[in-house]
């Protein structure tokens, strides 16, 4: 067990030095990344929302939860949906899959509240 560090200074330091080996290691694994992919792009534009939170899961049902997302060409997103299949098909999942019940039901989102309202 690492020794208990008795000034703020010293505790600081540590801190400090931390935050700067995950922003060294931060680079190291995408310089890594890029050079295993040299196709890959830098920075590549979002064309759709990111992945649901999954929640929960039960041996017959999943509850997630929409991620913020903001429409990289303006707009608001209003609603969201699921959609899934059988994992032994594949990983690719389109809007054609909706044979579960309760997959491509639209479910408005609910936008974050201005305070005060």
């Amino acid at each position: 067990m690492a020794p208990y560090r008795q000034t703020s200074a010293e505790r600081s330091a540590l801190l400090n030095q931390s935050a700067e080996l995950l922003d060294r290691a931060h680079a190291l694994e995408l310089s890594l990344l890029r050079a295993s992919s040299p196709n890959m792009p830098t920075n590549a534009p979002s064309n759709g929302p990111p992945p649901p939170q999954l929640v929960y899961r039960t041996t017959s049902a999943i509850c997630v939860r929409p991620r913020n997302y903001t429409p990289t060409k303006g707009g608001t997103a209003e609603t969201t949906a699921v959609f899934a299949k059988v994992s032994a098909a594949g990983i690719s999942v389109s809007t054609n899959n909706s044979e579960y019940v309760g997959s491509n039901e639209r479910v408005a989102l609910q936008l974050p509240q201005a305070q005060g309202e």
